[in-house]
């Protein structure tokens, strides 16, 4: 299954003719990897030319553009471009503007909302700054990001409770409405809640994302173009675990066995005669770092528990507790 957001801007901007030379030869290595990526691409040549748009850098009218292309292909939607500036921006996406961000894109989660309501006017927000505070939601739900974290919403969200784009990490904590569902619509992917907390992880290029439900009930479920045909479904309960495969495209569940899923917000991490390779890699998340461990320990147990404590000052501890002999080269950390 391809995982299109980080190739949309690319081939937006490869058909208005604003790619470099760098981006052209990378969408062009992308597209000859497989026939399904060049096939993706070519859904997005054939709506920007049905759609009578110029390569030209001009303003599209929204509603006007998908009345076209919606003669021709049934789900081609606008797609909007925004960077990240500074936290606590939010931007209003509805007007947007041309350039590179101005091309139709197969949007699957805006499209969905489109047909039913015409036109949805968009906040995104980038959280660039390790921060404590919430991005408050006009419904009462709360959203806390991790840094590097981003999302769009819909902006009269009292009355339309979707999230799409989102990217990163983040705790979200939703103010219950049983008529008017809490929705999250991702790649393929979508979460549907009524009131609730989770922790919900979808990093760009992982191979899963996954949502660790801490109260309450979440249904899961995976689509192909359209939202509102699924593919399949899950429903998680509190202390449950939601895994979606970005390449197969199948759902699982577990028991959430990760006790540090929220260390990226409490700054605690908590470790019970545990597995060193797993405490490895929950130090690799948390903090993106590089840390590899010698085979030879595989079978090394910790029981600790730090707060607060900097990527270097865990590595010093891990170094002092077991005595390892510590190579470093840039940002890898080899432990021998």
């Amino acid at each position: 299954m391809i995982n299109k957001k980080r190739y949309e801007i690319l081939s937006a901007k490869y058909l208005t003719g604003n790619c470099s030379k760098d981006e052209k030869l990378r969408l062009e290595q992308w597209l000859a990897v497989s026939d399904v990526n060049q096939r993706w691409f070519e859904q997005r040549e054939l709506a920007w030319k049905l759609a009578g748009t110029s390569n030209a850098v001009e303003a599209i009218e929204t509603e006007a553009a998908l009345a076209v292309v919606h003669q021709k292909i049934s789900e081609i939607v606008q797609q909007q471009q925004f960077l990240p500036r500074q936290r606590s921006i939010a931007r209003r996406v509805s007007a947007w503007a041309a350039g590179v961000a101005a091309v139709l894109v197969l949007g699957l989660a805006v499209i969905f909302m489109l047909k039913k309501d015409k036109a949805v006017d968009f906040e995104a927000f980038v959280m660039n700054e390790k921060s404590s505070e919430a991005l408050q939601l006009a419904d009462g739900s709360k959203v806390y990001m991790n840094i590097g974290s981003q999302l769009q919403y819909a902006a009269a969200f009292d009355e339309k409770r979707f999230v799409t784009d989102f990217e990163g990490e983040a705790l979200f904590d939703v103010q219950s409405n049983p008529d008017k569902p809490f929705k999250i619509l991702l790649d393929h992917l979508g979460v549907e809640v009524l009131g609730t907390s989770f922790n919900l992880r979808a990093i760009p290029g992982s191979s899963t994302y996954s949502l660790d439900l801490i109260h309450g009930k979440v249904r899961l479920f995976t689509f192909d173009e359209n939202p509102e045909e699924l593919l399949e479904q899950l429903l998680l309960l509190a202390g449950e675990t939601g895994v979606y495969d970005t390449e197969t495209g199948r759902l699982s569940r577990s028991k959430t066995t990760d006790n540090n899923f929220m260390s990226w917000k409490t700054g605690v991490l908590e470790f019970v005669n545990a597995p060193l390779p797993e405490v490895i890699k929950t130090l690799n998340r948390v903090y993106n770092i590089n840390i590899q461990l010698a085979s030879k320990h595989d079978t090394l147990r910790l029981t600790a528990r730090f707060e607060g404590e900097t990527a270097d000052q865990l590595i010093e501890s891990l170094q002092t507790i077991f005595e390892f002999e510590l190579l470093r080269e840039g940002n890898q950390v080899y432990f021998n």
